[in-house]
């Protein structure tokens, strides 16, 4: 029997204006979620350190009662909201664990919180009512008032965030939607090259290539321009002066535009992508983090890496594909490296400056083709059982091929005289 697939999600923000009073409310909440979250977290450190097992969310949800019963203050957060912190708090130390069994060294497990500090407050499944203009957040007498470009009303809200962001509070909301299917490519297969240059390329069953273009690598070297711009005239300023604070002001809304239209152009890149309809997308399992950590041997790009924002991507379109698309992550060493016609290492090195790869005397293809092209034969390798569609080489190379046949000039011999 087949497993039915979750309908995607994505996040709609909308601006929250609380009154003097709602905000109070949603600072002694956020409160409360943190006293929460320290005396579960505390519960789940102490049960580690005794049995070296791990509580679920389901088991952190069963001493809530208990805390409420010896804090009655506690009552004043929604049950749900109280119940999301056991969950926030055993993905975090999921995520701690896997980053840790990747070799990530700074990896640090969840610490407590400070009482007084805003965080998030999150309500699931009940604890919210949308109306026009205005949302009823359990335990606040009044609807809070709130603009959004959406009439919010008629979504399928399936969960709700609030937060103190850039001094504004916010609202997030989680909604379920139904995707048009404008592509058939439910029985294919893309595997995907991420880089510098392009964002990505990618490869399908038929032979088909995708190209992605790097639009967020030119949104932050644009802004980083600017922002050294600003930075060299602040320097030049005295601190605490009129035109300092300024300048300031000015180099910090820079940063967040920038940081704002990268997000917004790799969230529309992903969800393009994801669209598509494919059964598997297969992705290298290349740790950009660990990359750039690295001072000597990829001193020189580094910096491509941050603008490219490959890590950003990846994070986006993990999200994306859940409930619609099976993304597998695969190791992509020496993808680069290695011919895909012959399965093996080019006799000399290919740097990444170089663009080309010649495949055989005739064949030609981009490197960043060559490499997808080995991450789909590696995937499809490894999952021979499930009986994955073999990829048509010779189409994609066929079609692919920039060799050009060399033309000699032909110069006639002066007539004898």
């Amino acid at each position: 029997m087949s497993e039915k697939l979750k309908k995607p999600r994505k996040v709609i923000s909308i601006r929250l204006f609380p009154t003097e009073a709602q905000e109070f409310s949603l600072i002694k909440m956020n409160s409360i979620r943190n006293i929460i979250w320290n005396e579960l977290l505390h519960i789940r450190n102490d049960h580690y350190e005794k049995t070296k097992k791990s509580l679920s969310s389901y088991d952190l949800n069963n001493y809530i009662p208990e805390l409420v019963r010896n804090n009655t203050a506690l009552e004043f957060l929604n049950s749900k909201a109280a119940q999301a912190v056991s969950r926030q708090i055993v993905g975090s130390f999921s995520s701690y664990f896997q980053l840790k069994k990747n070799g990530d060294k700074k990896a640090r497990p969840p610490n407590f919180i400070e009482e007084n500090k805003i965080t998030s407050i999150t309500f699931n499944q009940s604890g919210w009512t949308l109306k026009k203009h205005k949302i009823k957040i359990s335990k606040i007498k009044e609807p809070i008032y709130y603009k959004s470009k959406h009439d919010v009303r008629n979504l399928n809200v399936k969960e709700v965030v609030i937060k103190y962001k850039d001094n504004k509070w916010l609202c997030d909301l989680v909604i379920e939607y139904d995707i048009k299917e404008e592509y058939n490519n439910k029985d294919n297969v893309l595997a995907l090259d991420l880089g510098l240059k392009t964002l990505a390329t990618g490869i399908d069953s038929t032979g088909k290539v995708i190209h992605l273009k790097n639009e967020a690598k030119k949104i932050a070297k644009y802004f980083t321009k600017q922002i050294a711009k600003v930075s060299k005239k602040i320097d030049t300023k005295i601190k605490g002066s009129r035109r300092h604070k300024k300048l300031s002001k000015t180099r910090d809304k820079l940063y967040k535009t920038k940081n704002s239209q990268v997000k917004q152009t790799l969230h529309i890149q992903s969800k393009e992508l994801v669209n598509m309809n494919y059964h598997t997308i297969v992705i290298g399992d290349l740790s950009v983090k660990e990359l750039m950590s690295k001072e000597k041997s990829y001193k020189n790009v580094r910096k491509s890496f941050h603008h490219s924002a490959i890590d950003i991507f990846r994070t986006f379109l993990t999200y994306k594909c859940q409930g619609k698309t099976r993304l597998v992550e695969i190791d992509e060493s020496y993808t680069t490296q290695t011919n895909c016609l012959t399965g093996t290492l080019f006799p000399s090195h290919v740097d990444l400056s170089k663009r080309e790869v010649e495949i055989t005397a005739k064949i030609i293809i981009d490197r960043e083709i060559n490499s997808a092209i080995n991450i789909y034969n590696r995937y499809q390798r490894k999952e021979l059982a499930e009986l994955i569609p073999p990829l048509d080489l010779s189409s994609a190379l066929k079609n692919n091929n920039m060799f050009v046949e060399k033309k000699f000039k032909m110069y006639l011999e002066p007539p004898m005289l």
